[in-house]
């Protein structure tokens, strides 16, 4: 029996016409994709032309190039390039419909793209990413694509510091030859998605036949990678599977995942809005938090969907696009996705015909805004500054794109919580890391990284090769007393520590660092200042509250 609280429980005529799209349209059959659906192409057949549907903005709304809208893009650092709208299953949770393709993507449409990407801001980490529908259904394309491009791929890469391509697949067309490529490439990421592997409670059908290939699958790609946090497991968290989420976060672990994503299932396509019991919920949060704690080396985050108040919101990218091969983009999948199926509205503009529908963000982002000064729910909560808003599903199950329910403050909690948490264990990670280094290297590994600090403060471009030539020549460098004296004429790390923590508004610090433990918890501490504008987990954490 369910636990599910439905907001909307008659469906609409539009909301079962989505449903009767949702279906499979794309099988395996003795090795070979096929399909009987007329607009879904499949990667290699050749056979259907590839018409590039767009959508057309009304004639009075603003359409301007990229260059006159930067600032539009400022923060964004992912691309879901949306391979196909096909799928090998249908999950009752998603929103997709697996009927109709927009157009088909070359090789060279994906690199436009991914050139897009790239040309849009300065930021570091970006994500190239294949999505879909299923991406794998056109393997072909992906291949060809990172054959081509192998060399400027790696270039952009720059160990985990610049774009790096990535896939969100449910990985059940994976196979052993393709792993071996796709991870042969050191600038390549993969998210599985996986909710549980009990077939019994899976919202995505799939058998128990197909549970033991993903074991496989994972347990393959986990060995080829040279590091585990290249392969991501995204856990969508209904209140049947979380009952389990204990069990399959042990096994996932035993098969050598070290990267989670974690996303409780609040709006479902088939069952509307749903509301957790509250036992269900708290379960849920102490289960994931139980596994971080006994799993040192275990990374759990939160998925999208959390974003500033009143700044940003996914209708209008601020951080992520979903593009489809005619070029159009909005800042979800699902509207980039339904486009011809009343969504046309929310698309943002053309990659490839270099157009921004300005108006459209002004709209959105004013419809945003509205929700904080008229609902009282909003006006009143004070959940760090954040907010949780899916359109998308809003859409489905209401009229309006944003509003509160009952929901989104957990959503909120538990986003913060595990920022929170994550934080503190890895700024203390970290802190092991560089005890250990200097029970290795010596003391004059200190004088490497404070030299490195310094020159970083001083506004000089410091990359791991300048650290690592740093690291080697150690015992040539000043003394870490010397240093510090030179830099901000202080003596020791506590007091180097507090003059940056004065300058930038960080909390003081007053133990003595009298053992090796507590240096390196300084020196910790001065790094995630000295670098405090980098966009990593720990730094999305104030240091007031890791030094808790």
């Amino acid at each position: 029996m369910t636990d599910y609280v439905n907001v909307k429980r008659v469906l609409s005529d539009a909301q079962k016409q989505r449903l009767a799209n949702h279906t499979p349209s794309v099988v395996e059959q003795d090795g070979k994709l096929i399909t009987t659906v007329e607009e879904i192409n499949i990667s290699g057949k050749g056979k259907k032309n590839n018409k590039l549907v767009s959508v057309k903005p009304k004639d009075e709304e603003a359409a301007v190039p990229f260059t006159q809208a930067e600032e539009l893009f400022k923060d964004l650092v992912q691309v879901n390039a949306m391979l196909t709208n096909a799928c090998n299953l249908s999950c009752s949770y998603c929103y997709e419909q697996h009927n109709k393709d927009f157009g088909r993507f070359t090789k060279e449409s994906l690199k436009q793209v991914y050139d897009w990407l790239n040309a849009r801001n300065n930021g570091q980490k970006k994500v190239f990413q294949f999505f879909g529908g299923e991406p794998l259904i056109h393997k072909p394309l992906i291949k060809e694509f990172m054959e081509t491009y192998d060399e400027e791929l790696r270039e952009n890469y720059e160990n985990y510091r610049g774009t790096y391509v990535s896939m969100c697949t449910n990985g059940l067309l994976l196979n052993d030859e393709f792993t071996e490529f796709y991870f042969g490439k050191p600038y390549t990421h993969m998210m599985i998605s996986l909710d549980t592997f009990n077939s019994t409670i899976d919202h995505r059908e799939i058998t128990p036949t197909q549970m033991n290939k993903l074991r496989t699958v994972i347990k393959k790609a986990i060995d080829t990678v040279d590091d585990p946090m290249r392969v991501v497991v995204r856990a969508t968290l209904s209140e049947e599977t979380s009952r389990d989420m204990g069990n399959f976060i042990d096994e996932l672990y035993g098969l050598g995942v070290r990267n989670m994503v974690v996303h409780p299932l609040v709006l479902d396509s088939k069952h509307g809005y749903i509301s957790w019991k509250d036992e269900n919920w708290q379960s849920m949060c102490s289960k994931i938090f139980n596994a971080l704690e006994k799993y040192d080396d275990l990374f759990i985050k939160f998925s999208e969907g959390v974003g500033q108040k009143e700044d940003s919101n996914c209708l209008v990218g601020s951080h992520m696009v979903a593009i489809d091969a005619s070029g159009d983009f909005s800042g979800c999948y699902f509207f980039t996705n339904q486009k011809s199926n009343g969504a046309d509205i929310a698309v943002l503009g053309n990659v490839i015909q270099d157009k921004v529908y300005v108006d459209r963000y002004k709209t959105f982002q004013g419809a945003y805004k509205e929700m904080f000064e008229t609902e009282e729910q909003c006006r009143t909560c004070n959940y760090q500054n954040a907010c949780y808003q899916c359109p998308a599903g809003n859409l489905d199950t209401g009229t309006r794109l944003f509003r509160p329910d009952d929901m989104c403050q957990k959503i909120v909690k538990l986003y913060v919580d595990f920022q929170t948490d994550v934080s503190k264990k890895i700024f203390m990670r970290h802190v092991k890391k560089r005890a250990a280094r200097l029970k290795e290297l010596g003391p004059q590994i200190m004088s490497a990284e404070l030299t490195f600090f310094r020159e970083a403060f001083a506004g000089n471009v410091m990359g791991q090769d300048m650290f690592d030539h740093y690291v080697n020549t150690r015992n040539e460098l000043q003394t870490p007393e010397e240093i510090m004296h030179e830099w901000l004429g202080v003596k020791d790390l506590r007091e180097l520590y507090n003059e940056l923590a004065k300058m930038y508004g960080y909390p003081e610090i007053t133990f003595h660092p009298d053992s090796d433990i507590v240096k390196c918890y300084y020196i910790q501490c001065i790094s995630t200042i000295i670098f405090r504008h980098e966009q990593d987990q720990i730094n999305k954490t104030s240091l007031s509250t890791l030094l808790e």
